[in-house]
């Protein structure tokens, strides 16, 4: 996924901006959004482990930022401990019980367990202890302020990054109730019912966010991925009449997040992706994007792999020769693996034509 510091910025000036052009709005609610908007960025080191991911299926989440069931045993005598950020002992409880301040231990906190190898090796217990005493100050936080939207979204987040799904859905759907117009928080709400399983729920709730803040990629993007990935529920639960028009509609919502941020190349990538989900794949069109792609790489790996993903358009519309003398241009290491793949793939192809 595109880094994470991209979509909260874009959706904190997205959430600014609505606020700002909405003259209808009370001053208090107008404050409202342009809190949450100062605020929503805090997460940008961080993204949820596995978008859209099921019970049944989802990823395992890392153990730098998950809060994790002791079912491994830890030695009788294990090493000493080094030390990790505590709120408490440079700051006074006061401090350690405003947002900012626990915003900058959780920030220090899951820092530290991603870069630091020595701090990664810590025992579970003491990672749940840390991880229990940022959610314990956000629920003391909550209780002073308990209409606080902004401050529910942000748990929400927190509870999201440490697999706490249920508890996070709960944050969210109070924020919902304070703020029912906040794309964010339709957002974390349509991806909890894709998770479990309310596709039109989430179809609703995802589409929302895209019209609440049309101008943020980020939602564009994760519409996409929603529509590609329960293509079949959406046709059997009737929102879409056939898998070809939800191939289309998600084709179009890469089409549009690629287009907000032409400057980012995950976004580039998986819209020249969609061109192969269509129903049937529209190799022209593959070929094409991916053309634009491999003229635009500042790399020499990322042009190559764009001339991959042409031969891979060229293969499956029987232009073997063509499609072998572009592999044959690749020469990177890293690329190895998806030549060989993609040799394979056209050996396969072209032996079932004869």
């Amino acid at each position: 996924m595109p880094p994470a510091n991209t979509h909260a910025a874009n959706r904190a000036t997205a959430t600014a901006s609505a606020a700002a052009t909405d003259a209808t709005a009370t001053p208090a609610a107008t404050a409202r959004h342009w809190r949450l908007a100062a605020v929503l960025a805090v997460f940008a080191a961080a993204a949820p482990a596995a978008l859209f991911a099921t019970a049944a299926n989802a990823a395992p989440s890392s153990p730098s930022t998950t809060s994790t069931a002791s079912t491994t045993s830890t030695p009788s005598t294990p090493p000493p401990a080094p030390a990790l950020p505590d709120a408490e002992s440079l700051r006074d409880e006061a401090d350690a019980l405003t947002l900012d301040g626990i915003l900058r231990d959780q920030e220090a906190l899951f820092t530290a367990l991603k870069d630091d190898a020595e701090l990664r090796r810590l025992p579970h217990a003491e990672k749940e202890r840390r991880l229990t005493e940022l959610s314990r100050r956000y629920e003391v936080l909550l209780s002073r302020r308990p209409d606080d939207a902004a401050i529910m979204v942000l748990y929400g987040k927190f509870l999201r990054l440490i697999d706490d799904r249920a508890r996070a859905n709960e944050c969210f759907a109070m924020a919902d109730r304070l703020m029912p117009n906040t794309a964010v928080i339709k957002h974390q709400l349509g991806v909890f019912a894709a998770e479990e399983g309310r596709y039109i729920a989430a179809h609703n709730l995802l589409g929302q966010a895209v019209t609440l803040e049309p101008a943020t990629a980020i939602y564009h993007f994760h519409y996409g991925e929603f529509l590609t990935t329960y293509n079949a529920h959406l046709v059997r639960d009737n929102i879409f009449k056939t898998q070809a028009e939800c191939s289309t509609r998600a084709q179009a919502a890469f089409r549009r997040a690629a287009e907000l941020t032409p400057e980012n190349k995950a976004f580039q990538w998986r819209y020249a992706e969609s061109f192969f989900e269509r129903d049937p794949p529209d190799y022209a069109g593959a070929f094409a994007e991916w053309g634009r792609i491999a003229a635009k790489a500042k790399t020499a790996p990322d042009r190559e792999a764009a001339w991959l993903q042409q031969a891979r358009a060229l293969t499956g519309t029987g232009r073997f020769a063509e499609a072998r003398r572009l592999l044959a241009t690749s020469k990177t290491p890293e690329l190895a693996a998806s030549r060989k793949r993609l040799t394979d793939i056209l050996d396969a192809t072209e032996k079932a034509k004869k």
